[in-house]
């Protein structure tokens, strides 16, 4: 623990240049709008009925990050990751129990439910806030590294569907908030996650304006994200071909389809 500290003594000096309560509001605002901004998507897959595209997982990591944070806040007095912890777990709940209600199945909220209860009960009495912080951290690690088959799948296929800036800039902001909040109140364990979510995030965004066309196509950058995913590399004509084909094949379905009607 105290040689984690020491890695903040080098920036200990910019404690005076920030505000302490703007940052705290603006760590809870994005907060609140990161765990809302999934919430268009996964209403129009509710009300669709398309629930296949609903990640499980990442509903699953959500609820119990913001078990652990909840707990962690409590023991450690730090009110803002309480309140952010409570916000993961009604969000969660919220994004599972309308999960639940589409496709019928009572018993997936249910345990998602009872494992957050339990959990959030464990961490308050028989975990130190050192064992909760380090619990949270890697929670959060995952909350951010889910999206990465996404990303892989957008980068190998150049297509822009694949990501969603909105979610990722606020996220992104969201991190960046968490990290100077970290910083000043000398909490490593909120830290290290967040600059991984930095890079996830702004990757990403690079990521989007990549496949619009913004940036050459073997851009060095993405040249090394690719490498590090494993991500096959895809030539530019070839993916345009395929996206022809693909609208090609669309055209010439709905011709059969009105020939048949």
């Amino acid at each position: 623990m105290e040689a984690l500290k020491v890695s903040f003594l080098a920036i200990e000096a910019l404690k005076p240049l920030h505000d302490l309560e703007s940052i705290k509001t603006a760590s809870i605002t994005l907060s609140l709008l990161g765990y809302a901004a999934p919430a268009p998507a996964m209403v129009e897959s509710f009300m669709s009925g398309n629930t296949a595209a609903v990640p499980r997982m990442f509903l699953i990591i959500m609820t119990l990050s913001g078990a652990l944070w909840f707990s962690f806040g409590t023991l450690a007095g730090d009110d803002l990751t309480y309140a952010a912890g409570w916000l993961g777990m009604i969000f969660g709940a919220t994004y599972i129990a309308l999960y639940s209600w589409t496709t019928r199945q009572i018993k997936f909220p249910l345990v998602v439910y009872a494992m957050t209860f339990a959990s959030s009960q464990f961490y308050l009495n028989y975990l130190t806030v050192e064992q909760a912080g380090t619990l949270g951290s890697t929670f959060t690690l995952l909350f951010f590294v889910a999206p990465l088959e996404k990303l892989r799948i957008g980068l190998e296929t150049k297509n822009p569907k694949f990501f969603n800036p909105q979610i990722a800039l606020v996220n992104f902001l969201k991190a960046c908030c968490w990290v100077i909040y970290a910083i000043l109140v000398t909490n490593p364990f909120l830290f290290y996650p967040n600059i991984v979510g930095i890079l996830v995030t702004g990757l990403t965004l690079f990521s989007y304006v990549w496949a619009n066309e913004y940036l050459p196509h073997n851009f060095p950058l993405i040249v090394i994200v690719k490498f590090l995913l494993g991500v096959k590399s895809v030539n530019k004509e070839t993916v345009k071909a395929t996206e022809k084909n693909a609208k090609a094949s669309g055209k010439g379905s709905k011709k059969k389809k009105m020939k048949t009607n």
